[in-house]
Parts: structure tokens; C-alpha cells; sequence
């Protein structure tokens, strides 16, 4: 259901109509009256955007780095265990065993 705020008696005015009527009224300068304002706004949320992104994107490389890392030095850790430590150690990760079995597990 559409409102209207228009008289029974009045017809309703079409976009040109009224577009016509802005001009004629209040001049060309008045389709431009909110344009700063947005593009001030515009200018600011991409400056977030991107800072934010940055900021993101180096902290998920840190991450993404110490964890290669750790995956190394785990791997490295593994081949110096001996067969029995070794199938101990992939028994408890493969179950699901918390950190203090693995921790046992290489210093067993």
C-alpha cells in the first residue's frame, strides 16, 4: 500500500516534475548541496578500509610465518625421536591427547 501526502485533488509529481521544480526554486546548486559532506565520508571510510586491511594482512603474514616455523621445528623434532617416542607421539596427536601427554611423550 503506498502513503501519500498528496491532496485527493492533486496529481502526484513524476521525478522530472520535481527535479523541474527544485531548479526553478531553489537553483542549479541545490542538487550539489550534500556532495562534500559524502565525499568527505567516502574519502574516510576508504582511508579505514585500507589502514585496517594493512593491518590485517601483516598480522595474518606474522601468523602464517611462526607457524611454518613451528611446523619446521616440529618435523625436525620428529626425526630425532627414536621409532618408539616417535609412534608415541603420533598415537597422542592422532587421539587427541592434551599438551601435557605430548609433552611427556618427548621427554619420556
Amino acid at each position: 500500500m503506498h502513503l501519500s501526502t498528496a491532496k485527493s485533488d492533486e496529481k502526484e509529481k513524476g521525478m522530472l516534475a520535481v527535479a523541474k521544480d527544485i531548479l526553478l526554486n531553489e537553483g542549479f546548486g541545490s542538487f550539489y548541496k550534500g556532495l562534500s559532506l559524502k565525499l568527505f565520508q567516502s574519502i574516510l571510510s576508504a582511508a579505514f578500509l585500507f589502514y585496517f586491511k594493512e593491518q590485517f594482512v601483516e598480522v595474518t603474514d606474522n601468523v602464517v610465518k611462526r607457524l611454518k616455523m613451528l611446523i619446521k621445528l616440529f618435523l625436525l623434532a620428529l626425526t630425532k625421536l627414536k621409532n618408539k617416542q616417535r609412534a608415541k607421539l603420533l598415537s597422542c596427536l592422532k587421539t587427541g591427547s592434551k599438551y601435557s601427554l605430548l609433552y611427556k611423550s618427548l621427554h619420556h
